[in-house]
């Protein structure tokens, strides 16, 4: 379902677009990104204890399935749990309101030698030493993979792959040479003075190339995915806190009768002024 114009004109930056709400069959949903199994099983856990789903993950349409932009792991964790579908907010993935960049990784807790044999020991690919501004340079024009910034301020370029698809499975291979043995997070830059100060035993910190929207369907829809966590979609509009019963979800009732449910459910929720947009950024303590 959208919210209703008489909602949105209690906030004027609600009228640039509907917040659509339906719940779908799990098998129609798509990933764009690799999952870590063990968030997964964790989150499984979770939901399972729960038994509610609180975010819809995000999805954007592709024909007759849905490829998600954020929440991955909500979408693989109900799979892993057998329930059959699942409740996702569908947004337009060419509005002006979304926002695709990339995530570094900084590896922590792994040799340098580990590092850096790791990456030269997959196949197809070249590792040489760079210089860091055309490495950066390199890497924008695609003529190189990825490269890693060393904790002693080394530069390695990572060539390989000539089409997209490709290039794609030899990123999640150079993912694959630390993630398990390394402890990884999200970063969102390549200095290394300020990530040194947050992990003092960052081994180094790996760039990803920044993807076009384009290329994100492309991959999805040929059943490719990127690595985990090197994607970062930032989204405004988003619906959280619907607290959607995990049973309805999994009935046998008919997508039609749960949508008239989940149309039903909002619309309470709107009546009862239990809805609300926040125009300033967020930050959350319960998630």
């Amino acid at each position: 379902m959208s919210f209703p114009s008489s909602l949105r004109g209690k906030r004027e930056l609600m009228k640039i677009g509907d917040v659509v709400l339906r719940i779908v069959h799990s098998t129609d949903v798509i990933g764009h990104e690799e999952v870590d199994p063990k968030r997964v099983e964790r989150l499984a856990r979770r939901l399972q204890s729960d038994g509610i789903l609180k975010n819809p993950p995000v999805v954007t349409e592709a024909g007759d399935q849905f490829v998600v932009l954020d929440g991955a792991t909500r979408v693989a964790a109900l799979r892993e749990l057998g329930i059959r579908d699942v409740l996702v907010q569908i947004v337009d993935y060419h509005a002006p309101s979304i926002q695709l960049f990339a995530w570094c990784h900084a590896v922590v807790n792994v040799s340098r030698d580990k590092l850096v044999k790791g990456l030269e020991d997959i196949e197809g690919v070249e590792v040489k030493a760079m210089d860091l501004g055309l490495a950066r340079r390199a890497l924008c024009l695609r003529t190189i993979l990825c490269y890693v910034v060393l904790q002693d301020g080394t530069v390695l370029g990572v060539k390989g792959g000539m089409n997209l698809e490709a290039q794609v499975t030899l990123l999640n291979d150079v993912v694959d040479a630390y993630k398990g043995q390394a402890d990884v997070y999200r970063a969102a830059t390549d200095e290394l003075e300020g990530l040194l100060e947050e992990y003092p035993d960052l081994t180094a910190v790996v760039v990803f190339p920044s993807y076009s929207r384009g290329e994100i369907m492309r991959t999805s829809l040929n059943g490719a995915k990127v690595p985990m966590g090197v994607t970062r979609h930032t989204i405004s509009g988003r619906a959280l806190g619907l607290n959607v019963d995990m049973v309805m979800l999994d009935s046998d009732l008919p997508l039609e009768q749960k949508n008239i449910w989940l149309d039903s459910s909002i619309k309470r929720k709107i009546k009862d002024n239990r809805v609300r947009f926040y125009q300033e950024p967020v930050f959350r303590f319960d998630e």
